[in-house]
């Protein structure tokens, strides 16, 4: 499976870049919209974006990917929610997104964020068997 992660926080990225890879996903980052864009293609089964971030916003971001990629799975990150999937401060069209996750991501939102992509998968793929490969990590941004 294989997860691109969006956010401009640095350690964040980081952080969720080495729980998702320890999982074994394989993982493709961006620092922010633009490199996002640049990384997408046919094999990105999630995208994971911050919702605020300079100059481009995770919504902002969502409905881009899904004008060429419409089958992929988008969900938001934020520090910016509470119970419910209420978003506390900021004017967010969700309707690209799946789900809305708080930030920094746990080991438990990150195994569900696989279930749903492996749930996926299995609706797309009928009788194939996806090959194991080992986890990953590919940055789509220079370093920063």
């Amino acid at each position: 499976m294989k997860i691109l992660i969006v956010d401009d926080t640095p350690l964040i990225l980081m952080a969720e870049q080495t729980m998702l890879a320890s999982m074994g996903c394989n993982i493709s980052i961006a620092s922010n919209a633009q490199d996002a864009l640049g990384c997408m293609d046919d094999t990105i089964d999630v995208v994971l974006t911050d919702m605020q971030m300079p100059e481009v916003n995770g919504d902002v971001l969502a409905k881009r990917i899904h004008q060429k990629f419409p089958d992929v799975l988008i969900i938001g990150i934020t520090t910016l929610i509470k119970k419910n999937n209420r978003v506390l401060d900021g004017d967010f069209d969700l309707s690209d997104f799946v789900d809305l996750f708080p930030k920094p991501l746990n080991r438990k939102l990150c195994q569900t964020i696989i279930k749903m992509a492996a749930a996926k998968n299995a609706a797309h793929i009928s009788g194939e068997s996806r090959k194991k490969q080992p986890a990953h990590v590919f940055s789509c941004a220079g370093s920063f």
